[in-house]
């Protein structure tokens, strides 16, 4: 017989390729598929968690305002009872029963708890609008150190009083007129001139937003330093910016003290 009749074997085989791309077809559905069902049972779960949890809130709320039926001052209760379910689940609809200003503290206490401002243009009292508001930005600038919020204060110096205590006082060689205003920059300069001068009466060139507050910053108003304030000098008639008024080598607060007239001879009368 002749080998050659005999059909020949290659050296290298062929590949499945169909078949080995069916099984890698498969895997790779089998792992969309398990993503997929992952997302929506892990989705599901948390969307679980947070349902029960909030009907865990209501609940809660909801033993508040029993525990006030048949007490002796119901209604006191109640008042206090609606607050604190407001706050409890976020809902302000825990607040329509009350009235004044009772439904405001109601109402702020959501705005503050939510930590959402809108909830204040709701009270009833609009003169306390924005001291809500004043009080979910200070939560918010606080609670994520972002002064961000601080800005949104409804005035200067509680802008200024919240930006210092996440950022450290502010001075006016720090100051950045583009970032803070040119304004504001000259009242920390006049304010750091005034403390250090001891003289309140240098706030007077600010605008009236700020010289109340340069002012206070001012704890002893003596600007000749002889250790007797301006208010007090004034009364006496001596110079506040002239230590030893009358020129006799003694201070103004050595003659007072001495009883002695700091503006002449003489005791004082």
């Amino acid at each position: 017989m002749d080998l050659n009749d005999y059909p020949t074997t290659s050296s290298t085989r062929q590949l499945p390729w169909k078949w080995i791309a069916s099984i890698g077809g498969g895997v790779v559905f089998l792992i969309v598929l398990v993503a997929i069902l992952f997302r929506i049972f892990g989705s599901s779960e948390a969307l679980n968690l947070t349902v029960i949890q909030e009907a865990d809130r209501v609940a809660q709320a909801d033993t508040l305002l029993n525990i006030c039926e048949g007490s002796e001052n119901e209604a006191r209760c109640l008042e206090g009872a609606s607050q604190d379910a407001a706050a409890l689940t976020g809902d302000t609809d825990y607040c329509q029963d009350l009235e004044g200003d009772a439904y405001d503290d109601c109402v702020w206490g959501v705005a503050r708890e939510m930590l959402d401002a809108t909830l204040c243009d709701d009270l009833q009292n609009t003169e306390y609008v924005i001291d809500c508001q004043d009080s979910v930005y200070r939560k918010l600038a606080y609670s994520g150190r972002d002064t961000s919020y601080c800005e949104q204060l409804s005035d200067a110096v509680q802008v200024e009083g919240c930006i210092e205590s996440i950022e450290g006082a502010l001075t006016f060689e720090s100051c950045e007129a583009d970032v803070s205003g040119a304004e504001y920059c000259e009242y920390l300069r006049v304010k750091e001139q005034a403390a250090a001068a001891q003289d309140r009466s240098l706030c007077g060139s600010l605008s009236e937003e700020y010289i109340v507050n340069c002012r206070e910053t001012v704890h002893i108003d003596d600007a000749d330093f002889d250790g007797v304030e301006t208010e007090l000098e004034m009364f006496y008639g001596s110079d506040p910016y002239l230590a030893d008024t009358d020129g006799d080598g003694y201070t103004d607060k050595e003659e007072i003290d001495a009883g002695y007239n700091p503006n002449g001879e003489g005791k004082l009368e």
